[in-house]
């Protein structure tokens, strides 16, 4: 679980010249975060920090780990392949249960841009009162 929210943390920040999806929060420092960051892991959070996207894609996509999968989501996401990015996240809250509200977000938004917005609407309902995301959510943004 720690590594989940390590993993989530390190993903509160944008990418170089993006906005801002959520408030961000220093909960742990790089120092922290490099142990769990380790090997393709750690490249594909580069080139996902970078705005390669497909490239962190692509390096996750044999990973079992449930935190390389929602990286690999957000990948997915950002590279416009909102499809593929929804199936990613589909029933990923039982490995990661720190980050349901997130999970739901996120797969969420990956259904609003794949053109599926009732579907995306009833995920966005999911996101808890007290989220980070729950303002997002109801927003359906």
């Amino acid at each position: 679980m720690i590594a989940a929210l390590a993993l989530a943390a390190a993903l509160a920040s944008p990418p170089a010249g993006a906005a801002a999806l959520e408030p961000t929060h220093l909960w742990f420092t790089e120092s922290e975060l490099s142990p769990l960051l380790t090997g393709r892991l750690a490249a594909a959070k580069a080139a996902y920090d970078a705005g390669r996207y497909g490239e962190a894609a692509s390096a996750l996509a044999r990973s079992r780990l449930p935190e390389a999968r929602f990286l690999r989501a957000l990948a997915l996401v950002e590279a416009d392949r909102d499809a593929e990015a929804a199936a990613a996240l589909e029933g990923l809250e039982a490995d990661l249960p720190a980050l349901a509200d997130r999970i739901a977000w996120w797969r969420g938004r990956a259904l609003d841009r794949a053109d599926r917005r009732a579907d995306a609407l009833d995920e966005y309902a999911r996101v808890p009162h007290g989220s980070l995301f729950w303002a997002q959510a109801r927003l359906g943004t």
